[in-house]
């Protein structure tokens, strides 16, 4: 067993050799991390973090390559006053592209482009972090030349894409038609004689572009407290029916709304995004960037109190999303493999002891001073980055429980 462990490295653990004692032997001594110049050695250090990155590119790239299932970058109508309902954009329209560039003619725009409608929520993210204004380019069903939108991200007041960042910009979830999926036994929805499959057109005299909409219409027919009578103009089997849905008159916090016990939508539009193998490597390239940088910024903004710690994920969550991700097909579980990759290079990169990021500190010290950092500051420091680890650890478990018992 031992030889065919060394022959096929089916175990073990290598540690490296850094500092000689006086049972190393002499040429061993010679090749001591230690013994090595101040750049091999970070070049060594900083080998395992850029080997993460760089397996993010590839596991990104082979999804790609592979084909995945992405939710269709389509918009649902967007709520009357929001930035996406001044812009003029309306129900359907499909995101093509974005860029944080000025559109001024100084200089020619990056634009990303957008496969998916987590890539525009993504983008929309990093934008507001950065306060920066989001140029979209979209088009509308039927048209072959897409238009341009500037959102002005930078005046929200806010630099996290929380639930009040999306109302206010008017994205509540990727578009879905109006169809009913199913109701609810004994419900406002089911009296009426409203069937799981139906089409809603119209209700009264608002037309119905899109699920959204209808769920928009349902809640704001009881705002004022008083429940009314709504006409349904459906489409059933190609054929017009209209019914007459009375919803439920709930209150919330103080504010009242209706009801009608009906699910709208189901599961949103998807496609399969396949791209050939340079187009993929590029757009691994670009998501490995892209995620690294969000994860570093995200990391600075915990730190600072400017965002949440129950953003931080623990192995319970990574789990369930690993189940999740495979039971979707291999390009999905390529993904979650390249998300989790590239956010071990990320922590391992922070300037934290006991991790590469904190031995390159520690070479930047020597660089800067011509002297190691001492053996009792390095204690010390190893003491503090080990109780930074395990802090982070224990928020990352705690979040994961939380979010299970909240399930």
């Amino acid at each position: 067993t031992f030889a065919l462990e060394r022959l096929f490295e089916l175990s073990g653990y290598v540690l490296m050799l850094e500092k000689p004692d006086e049972d190393t032997p002499p040429a061993d001594a010679r090749r001591s991390l230690i013994a090595r110049p101040l750049w091999q050695r970070a070049a060594v250090i900083l080998a395992g973090p850029l080997a993460n990155l760089v397996l993010g590119v590839v596991l990104y790239a082979a999804a790609q390559f592979v084909g995945i299932r992405e939710v269709v970058p389509a918009l649902s109508q967007p709520p009357a006053a929001s930035m996406l309902a001044v812009a003029g954009v309306r129900s359907g329209d499909r995101v093509v592209a974005t860029t944080e560039d000025g559109l001024d003619g100084e200089s020619a725009p990056h634009w990303s482009n957008v496969l998916s409608f987590y890539d525009f929520a993504e983008g929309m993210a990093i934008s507001l972090m950065d306060q920066k204004p989001l140029s979209v380019q979209l088009r509308r069903p039927g048209e072959s030349s897409p238009y341009t939108v500037t959102l002005p991200l930078d005046t929200l007041g806010k630099n996290e894409l929380d639930l009040e960042a999306l109302d206010r910009i008017g994205l509540p979830a990727p578009y879905m038609p109006a169809v009913i999926q199913a109701v609810t036994p004994g419900g406002p929805a089911a009296r009426a004689g409203v069937q799981a499959g139906d089409l809603v057109e119209r209700v009264d005299d608002d037309v119905i572009v899109d699920a959204q909409a209808l769920t928009r219409r349902i809640r704001a027919s009881g705002a004022d407290g008083v429940a009314r009578v709504l006409q349904w103009h459906v489409l059933r089997a190609g054929q017009p029916v209209t019914l007459a849905v009375t919803p439920l008159v709930l209150t919330e916090d103080g504010r009242h709304f209706g009801r009608a016990n009906v699910n709208v939508g189901g599961a949103y539009p998807t496609e399969l995004v396949h791209l050939g193998p340079i187009d993929s490597v590029v757009y691994g390239a670009q998501q490995t960037w892209r995620r690294s940088v969000l994860s570093l910024r995200m990391f600075g903004r915990m730190l600072t109190g400017k965002a949440s710690v129950k953003n931080l994920n623990g192995p319970i969550s990574i789990a369930h999303a690993a189940g999740v991700a495979a039971g979707r097909g291999l390009a999905d579980f390529l993904v979650l493999l390249a998300q989790v990759s590239v956010g071990i290079g990320v922590l391992n990169l922070l300037p934290i002891p006991v991790l590469d990021g904190g031995r390159l500190l520690y070479y930047l010290f020597e660089g800067a001073t011509g002297r190691p950092v001492s053996t009792p500051w390095q204690t010390w420091l190893r003491y503090g980055g080990v109780f930074a680890i395990l802090l982070l650890m224990s928020l990352a478990l705690s979040n994961d429980l939380a979010r299970l018992l909240g399930r």
